[in-house]
């Protein structure tokens, strides 16, 4: 929520809008952390699948709400202009896998399931390691 909140604000020099996007990358990470954990306890029928879906959109809510405040702040720079290319599909791949991951644990496909938290790996990895170095 931190996040949510803070992005939503202006960003009047580059180096604001490259902590805004830090702090995006973070949040969706963790979001991110949380759907492949439910996705390997689930495969694992460790979880009920009524908490899966729970976990996955609590996860799902969190995440687009911080992609959707990133992208509203306006790039006060060509710099930050393409640090948003860069960086916003990626949140935007990310959130989108933790979406289609809950469609599918809700229609109790855990095999599908699992096959997305895959997919949710390489965004993840993306955004924790240009987080890290950009924090």
């Amino acid at each position: 929520m931190v996040c949510a909140v803070g992005c939503s604000l202006p960003a009047t020099t580059f180096e604001a809008y490259r902590s805004k996007a830090a702090e995006a990358a973070q949040e969706v990470v963790s979001q991110a952390r949380t759907a492949i954990l439910a996705a390997h306890l689930a495969g694992q029928d460790r979880l009920l699948g009524t908490a899966v879906t729970a976990q996955l959109k609590a996860a799902e809510t969190a995440a687009a709400a911080v992609v959707e405040s990133f992208a509203s702040v306006q790039p006060p720079d060509a710099r930050a202009d393409h640090l948003r290319a860069r960086i916003l599909p990626v949140l935007e791949r990310a959130s989108d896998a933790i979406t289609r991951m809950r469609f599918e644990a809700k229609r109790g496909h855990t095999a599908a399931l699992l096959g997305l938290r895959s997919s949710l790996i390489e965004p993840t990895g993306v955004l924790e390691q240009w987080a890290d170095s950009n924090a």
